[in-house]
């Protein structure tokens, strides 16, 4: 009866106390995280756990200096993603805070959450910028760097911080791969300056805008490409197919390089109080194709180049056919009589078939002649001839192209075997080689002097 009433009181007290907490329970929990750190997409930071335990005592995270394993607990996170110990901020994340929530898995009660602000720019800065040119058509590569709001900075480079986290723009020219590659034409870019700007897409307000004064000093170059001549066709072998071999064909020409079309070239100096030098305002026409230029006096050049098409080269001649080797001569029985009635069989050769002759290699074709240099006509204000050297014309005449190979002879053939054996077949002769072609004339170039208004008005 005692034992009785000894395990019924002993169910009551399970009954009311279902799970007396141990000790190393814990009662807590904290996120902990370095607030220095950078903390932008992309890119991970370390989270940290403090648990306060039943007997008050403190467990952390091995990142901590603890033992606490993150294994014990569940983790969500909105704008990002955990694993070992670390968040990943998802790629798509500028600005707001990062949510993350924190759970016990054997105490499901005891939980916490924080929210971790997403760092952003305060400024954005200029680094130690190159240019080495600073003209139309001409590129440099800005470094750029970004200031965050814990102090950090870091270059803007597509690697450390990619482009896409900014928004650029460049007045007169274009901004691709890292690079600022300024417009070609002149006439796109004003007050003859190109602007960098660049916005934080993550922070609106905070930009940086980079002027760039253009200076003209370059060595332009205006090219027109005149069209050379077609190489001729090569000639065909010989066959060998016969008894003698046949002849190579012959070699085609090469047609003429073209004649380079006039240039016409305007020259007027305008007035600038931007730049400190004297300038050059250059167009050059050629047929539909145009080209604009500013040329800085002191240092910068327009090289031009109405070269003559280059004659196409000869074909090469065939080679001649080898002739094909003498049959060997026929096996003949003859009676060879040992007396008057009686005789002996006796097989003897015939005489063997002359080797075929080889075939002549065919010549080779002209080369065609070179095209004519391309008159350039140049149009200048008065007072523009100090500086007309500035302006170098290049219209030499095309090269004549080269003359074909003549084709290699063709191979005479060994006679045929017998009695007595078939004489050798001749070799072929070689073809002869084409004559190259003639060089094209030169261009020439006249100077007048233009009022500078109307391309139609010209004054000698």
């Amino acid at each position: 009866m005692l034992n009785y009433l000894l395990i019924s009181l002993m169910i009551s007290v399970a009954a009311i106390y279902p799970s007396i907490p141990p000790k190393r329970k814990p009662t807590a929990i904290r996120l902990v995280y370095d607030h220095t750190t950078l903390r932008i997409q992309n890119r991970k930071f370390t989270l940290g756990i403090e648990a306060t335990m039943r007997d008050s005592s403190v467990r952390r995270t091995r990142n901590l200096g603890g033992k606490l394993r993150y294994k014990d607990f569940e983790f969500h996170v909105e704008g990002g993603t955990f694993r070992t110990g670390k968040i990943m901020i998802d790629p798509d994340k500028l600005t707001g805070d990062i949510k993350v929530i924190a759970q016990s898995k054997r105490y499901p009660k005891v939980t916490t959450w924080l929210s971790i602000p997403i760092n952003v720019e305060l400024a954005i800065i200029e680094g130690d910028t190159e240019i080495k040119a600073r003209a139309p058509g001409d590129g440099f590569r800005p470094k750029l760097i970004a200031v965050f709001d814990n102090g950090e900075q870091l270059p803007i480079d597509n690697q450390t911080l990619k482009y896409q986290r900014y928004h650029i723009e460049v007045n007169g020219g274009v901004f691709k791969n890292g690079r600022i590659q300024i417009d070609p034409d002149y006439r796109n870019i004003e007050g003859h300056q190109v602007e960098l700007n660049v916005f934080a897409r993550a922070a609106p307000g905070v930009a940086l805008t980079l002027p760039v004064i253009l200076d003209y000093v370059k060595d332009y170059h205006f090219i027109y490409h005149t069209m050379d001549g077609s190489d001729g066709f090569g000639g065909s072998d010989g066959s060998g197919s016969g008894r003698n071999g046949t002849d190579g064909s012959n070699g085609r020409n090469g047609s003429d390089g073209h004649d380079a079309a006039e240039i016409h070239v305007y020259v007027s100096q305008p007035s600038d109080s931007i730049i400190a030098a004297d300038l050059l305002k250059v167009e050059v026409i050629s047929g539909a194709k145009k080209a604009y230029y500013l040329i800085n006096a002191q240092g910068g050049n327009l090289e031009i180049y109405n070269r003559g098409g280059d004659g196409g080269d000869g074909g090469d001649g065939g080679d001649g056919g080898d002739g094909a080797d003498g049959e060997d001569g026929k096996i003949k029985t003859i009676k060879e009589w040992t007396s008057d009635t009686t005789f002996v069989e006796k097989e003897i050769r015939l005489e063997g078939h002359d080797g075929g002759h080889g075939g002549d290699g065919g010549d080779g074709g002209d080369g065609g002649d070179g095209g004519r240099g391309g008159d350039v006509f140049i149009y200048h204000v008065a007072g523009a001839e100090l500086y007309l050297d500035r302006i170098v014309v290049y219209n030499q005449g095309g090269d004549g192209g080269n003359g074909g190979d003549g084709g290699d002879e063709g191979d005479g053939a060994k006679g045929g075997s017998g009695n007595p054996n078939g004489k050798n077949g001749n070799n072929g002769d070689d073809g002869q080689d084409g004559q190259s072609g003639h060089d094209g004339v030169n261009g020439e170039v006249f100077y007048s002097i233009w009022e500078g208004k109307d391309h139609h008005m010209r004054y000698d």
